[in-house]
């Protein structure tokens, strides 16, 4: 036999997704019946897909495209002689790469103490590459 805190488990969620049924339960078990939040969380839910699917198919068909009033030929598509021809092909240069030559360089000295050990410390950064040394 299930236990009695199980079976008012069970019908509290059942009167949470709006079950009248398990609503009278929970009183003739003498417990409180609590409202019915699942059923409006999912409620909830359902209005704001269905506001943000109109949203959408309203900004779709105001960005759609309207048709012209002649539609042109796609290019290429016409035979030489009629008056449309194909457009040459494009190359691609062919310069060489170049490589970035700059150097950014930077450097900074400090002084460092740890439980009064002091120490002079040099950072030095190379296009974003930082190495730090211990001066003597």
């Amino acid at each position: 036999m299930r236990d009695d805190n199980v079976i008012a488990y069970d019908y509290t969620q059942a009167a949470r997704w709006g079950s009248t049924d398990a609503g009278a339960a929970l009183a003739r078990l003498d417990r409180p019946v609590p409202d019915s939040d699942l059923l409006a969380e999912a409620r909830f839910r359902a209005d704001r897909d269905r506001e943000n699917r109109r949203i959408t198919h309203a900004i779709a068909a105001a960005a759609a495209p309207r048709p012209s009033a002649q539609p042109r030929p796609i290019i290429g598509t016409q035979p030489i002689g009629t008056g449309f021809h194909r457009p040459p092909m494009a190359t691609l240069p062919t310069a060489p790469v170049r490589v970035n030559t700059n150097v950014s360089t930077s450097q900074s000295t400090r002084r460092n103490c740890v439980n009064n050990v002091c120490r002079t410390e040099r950072t030095t950064c190379t296009n974003g590459v930082c190495r730090t040394e211990v001066l003597p």
